[in-house]
Formats: structure tokens, C-alpha cells, sequence
């Protein structure tokens, strides 16, 4: 059940919504609904959209939120999907104050949604979008019958997320590729035990392979990376036949090749599987910005309750305690370390701690007392929000001194006792441990190499190695789901035990080998 806002909320939203603006923040008109706590749950598992076809995994997602919320365990105060016009839900059951809170968090979200550089392609009319993929759903299980069809989109949601986590970035083109070669005639990832030195030095202005960003260099095994060559030819001739291969170069964008070459699939099938994608392609920014978006929401509310006084005093008790709810917990916690974050950000900008001058003052007094008065913080914050994703976040303002003022470490699950102990406390490998938990959104990255593997129409996928090997159990699940979709034996190359190796599955077997 839902209801309009009131004639006191309402106002309520125009006074919030007015100190938005006041803030800076620049959002989509934005329509609010206040709903109980069973419809709640029901939007929410439903990843937000009403409109979204039927599923049995939503149900599921239903049972688990209403055990969840019923027993205590978490609240859900708000949902609020990307769109133009936003469109936001409030809880019926939450108190006056935290409805405030709430709408602010909100506003700060489409402001988000609206300027950050990752939401720039997203279909900003999503709701009446996936109303029409589940008229097209219902159409196909019309026609084929509910049974194929469930069965379909079940097998494709388990490999939704094998699309390109950058996909507006150009990777190159051939004749990129033939520029990056050595003396040997191999590509320079791709020359294993060559005598030219590859794998013994490589020189910091190297391009990175597999189309990695820069800011990899750092933290990824460069001669791990090596060892997955994609093609381990030994003769010029060869590397030249690889320009008549399907795909020319490595295909992020695992989905969109099926859709395109696999033989056999059937029309409605090839439909289901291309809204599927689309839907996946529209939740990617949200997994790529949770830290920086849930923080700069968390931030400007906290402003705007605070500092600006939208939280009433007989009010302020009660704000506290939603709050210390909002950004308890470890570090992982992406409203806590999004929100710390850009407090830092502020101050920093606001006292001038940043620049050459301030990094090499050695001083730790001057440092700790530095303020030159530069007041940049909120326009600093603003630039942020515009032009980065999270990766890109902690990379540059999780500095040194953050960790260590906020106590961060890195934890290890210990097999012996069951319990997570404390790994290391230091800057950069705790940096580097967040970023990990990051990259292409916590899955592992796989890509297609080949579409006509050994000449028999075989597909040959490759795993992005950031020096985390593949879960075989979810792998060999994976490759079988795959196979479904290309009636073929299916391979990934990766790393596994340190060694590469293929895996292959055919007809309900998996088979392992070195390469």
C-alpha cells in the first residue's frame, strides 16, 4: 500500500528540498511516496521497480528482507531509483525526523545520479522502460510457455554481470596492437620465458595489458598477468591470422557476443538475454559509485540536519541515534567510509592540506596545525562527485594519514579458528585491499578471445587476472551456463595454484589442463 505525501510533508519537502538547492546540489524534480512496510520490502526486492517482470529470485529477496526487517535486523528508511524525474520511497513508520533526514539523503542521490560521470548513459526513464521488458517477458511466456522461460532467464541471471565494467572506453585497435610488440614478433603480455625480458623487467611507461587503467600498475602482478597468454603462437604468421579471429581483439562484453554469434539461439530467447543486459548495463554505475554515492548522501543530509538546522531540536536525540545506526559499523560500511571521506576532502581543502608544499613538510606539528585558509572544501567535493568512481575515490583521497587517523586495518579469515584477525595496518596495503574488493565490481573480469576456438566453433573466454584466482566451484557453474546459451564446449584460460590452465566444459563435464 502507498500514499501521496501529506499536506505537512509536502511542506516538508519543499523546505528540504529548497536547502538542497541552497547547498549546491542539482537534482531531477523528484516525486516522493510514502509506502508501508510490506510494499517496501516488495519495491526493494524488486530491485526498485515495480514495473520489473516477475521472478522467483525477487520472491526470495521478499522472504529474506521481510525476515530481516520484521525480526530487527536492518531498516529500510528510503529507496530511491535513478530516473527523470527521480522517484523516491519513504517509510510509512518512520518518525518526522527521520523523514527529514531521509529527503535529504534523497535529494543529495539524484544530484548524484544527475552529475556523476558514470550515470551520464544510463536511460533516465527506466521505470516505463522495464515496464515494457516485462510485457515482452509475458508475451514469450505466452507463447513458449512460463516453464522455458524461467528456466531461461534463470540461467542468464547468474551471468548478468559479464558485461564491459568501462564501456564507453576505446581499448585500441589493431593497428595499436601491432605497435606493441617486441623483437620476438609476441605481443608484449603475451611472450612467455621470451628471451627479450618480458617477464624479468618491464618498464614503468609499458602500456598495462588487458586494457587495465594506469592506476593498476601498482598493485597487480604484471608477470602473473603474463602468463595468461591468450594465444601462445609461436610464428609471426599466426599472429597475423588471429586478424580474421571473431572477436578481432578481447571482448569485455561477454552478453553482447553471445547475442550476436551464438548459433541456434532462438529469437525470443536472443531478446530475453538482450533485455537482461540492458537492465545489468543500467545497475553497473550504481555498483561502481555505492561508496561515493551512499556517502554523499550521508554527507548532505548530515549538513543539512545539522549545520542548517533542518533537524528540529526536540528532534536532534532522535537524528543522533538514526544516524549512529547509518554509519555504525567496520569500514566496509560503504554510508561510513563514503561520508568520512568526503568530511576529510573538505577539511583538507578548506585548510590547504594538499599540493607539494604541505607533502613534503616534514614537520609533524606544522602539519598537524597546517590552515592556510584556502576554503575549497565543498567545490573540491563537487569536482569529486563529478568525475570519479569509487575505485577512483579510495585510490586518491584514502591517503596515509586517513587510514591511520581512522583506525583501518586489513582483516584475514583464519582457517584454523574460523576468525577474521587483523592481516596488517598498513596505508598502502589496506588501500590496496579495498581497491581489490572493487574491481568490476567485486566479480572477476572474463572476457572473450575466441569464438571459433580450435577451429571447431568452440568459445574461448579469458580471466582478467588482478591476482585473485577464480572460485572453481562458481566457475565451472559459470562455464555451464554458458554452454547452454552456445551449444558448444566453452574454455577459460586463468591462473590457477600460480599455473595457467584451461578450463573446459562439454556436455556436463569439466576438464583441467596446463597450458
Amino acid at each position: 500500500m502507498y500514499w501521496h505525501l501529506t499536506p505537512n510533508m509536502q511542506k516538508m519537502k519543499e523546505e528540504i528540498e529548497e536547502a538542497a538547492k541552497g547547498c549546491g546540489l542539482d537534482f531531477y524534480p523528484t516525486a516522493f511516496y510514502v509506502l508501508d512496510l510490506e510494499t517496501m520490502n516488495e519495491i526493494c526486492a524488486n530491485t526498485g521497480f515495480p514495473t520489473r517482470y516477475s521472478h522467483w529470485r525477487f520472491g526470495m529477496e521478499y522472504e529474506k528482507m521481510k525476515k530481516e526487517t520484521g525480526y530487527g535486523f536492518s531498516r529500510l528508511f528510503e529507496l530511491v531509483i535513478n530516473n527523470d524525474p527521480g522517484v523516491a520511497y519513504l517509510l510509512h513508520d518512520n518518525s518526522i525526523t527521520q523523514q527529514r533526514m531521509v529527503m535529504a539523503h534523497v535529494f543529495a542521490h539524484v544530484d548524484f545520479f544527475k552529475n556523476n560521470a558514470c550515470f551520464k548513459h544510463t536511460d533516465r526513464s527506466m521505470v516505463y522502460t522495464m515496464e515494457g521488458h516485462r510485457k515482452v517477458i509475458e508475451k514469450y511466456i505466452d507463447e513458449v510457455g512460463f516453464s522455458e522461460v524461467e528456466h531461461f532467464i534463470d540461467n542468464c541471471l547468474s551471468i548478468e554481470y559479464l558485461i564491459d565494467e568501462f564501456p564507453y572506453i576505446k581499448r585500441g585497435n589493431s593497428e595499436e596492437k601491432k605497435k606493441d610488440k617486441c623483437g620476438c614478433g609476441k605481443s608484449s603480455h603475451g611472450c612467455k620465458g621470451c628471451k627479450h625480458g618480458h617477464d624479468e623487467k618491464r618498464s614503468s611507461s609499458e602500456k598495462l595489458p588487458f586494457g587495465l587503467p594506469e592506476y593498476m600498475r601498482d598493485f597487480v602482478d604484471l608477470d602473473a598477468l603474463s602468463n595468461i597468454d591468450r594465444r601462445n603462437d609461436d610464428d609471426e604468421e599466426e599472429e597475423e591470422d588471429d586478424e580474421d579471429r571473431i572477436p578481432r581483439k578481447p571482448e569485455r562484453d561477454v552478453l553482447k557476443f553471445l547475442i550476436e554469434h551464438a548459433d541456434g539461439m532462438p529469437s525470443w530467447q536472443r531478446d530475453i538475454l538482450s533485455i537482461l543486459r540492458e537492465e545489468s548495463y543500467y545497475f553497473l554505475p550504481q555498483r561502481q559509485t555505492k561508496i561515493m554515492n551512499e556517502g554523499w548522501a550521508t554527507f548532505w543530509h548530515d549538513h543539512m540536519m545539522t549545520e542548517m538546522g533542518l533537524a528540529e531540536p526536540n528532534g536532534l536525540i532522535d537524528y543522533a541515534k538514526t544516524m549512529a545506526g547509518v554509519i555504525g559499523g567496520g569500514g566496509r560500511n560503504p554510508y561510513k567510509l563514503g561520508f568520512l571521506l568526503y568530511q576529510d576532502i573538505k577539511e583538507r581543502w578548506d585548510k590547504g592540506r594538499h599540493g607539494k608544499e604541505y607533502e613534503e613538510e616534514q614537520d609533524a606539528l606544522k602539519k598537524m596545525n597546517w590552515d592556510t585558509k584556502e576554503g575549497n572544501g565543498f567545490k573540491k567535493m563537487f569536482e569529486v562527485r563529478e568525475s570519479m568512481n569509487d575505485i577512483e575515490f579510495i585510490r586518491e583521497f584514502m591517503t596515509d594519514e586517513f587510514i591511520q587517523q581512522s583506525r583501518f586495518f586489513k582483516a584475514k579469515l583464519d582457517h584454523n579458528d574460523n576468525w577474521y584477525k587483523i592481516a596488517s595496518r598498513k596505508p598502502q596495503e589496506i588501500r590496496n585491499w579495498f581497491i581489490e574488493q572493487l574491481v568490476n565490481g567485486g566479480q572477476p573480469a572474463i572476457e572473450v578471445i575466441d569464438g571459433n576456438f580450435e577451429n571447431s566453433k568452440e568459445l574461448l573466454l579469458g580471466h582478467v587476472y588482478y591476482g585473485q584466482e577464480l572460485d572453481n566451484t562458481y566457475r565451472d557453474k559459470t562455464l555451464a551456463r554458458i554452454y547452454k546459451i552456445w551449444r558448444r564446449p566453452v574454455h577459460i584460460a586463468t591462473i590457477a595454484d600460480g599455473q595457467p590452465v584451461i578450463a573446459s566444459y562439454d556436455k556436463g563435464e569439466i576438464k583441467v589442463t596446463k597450458w
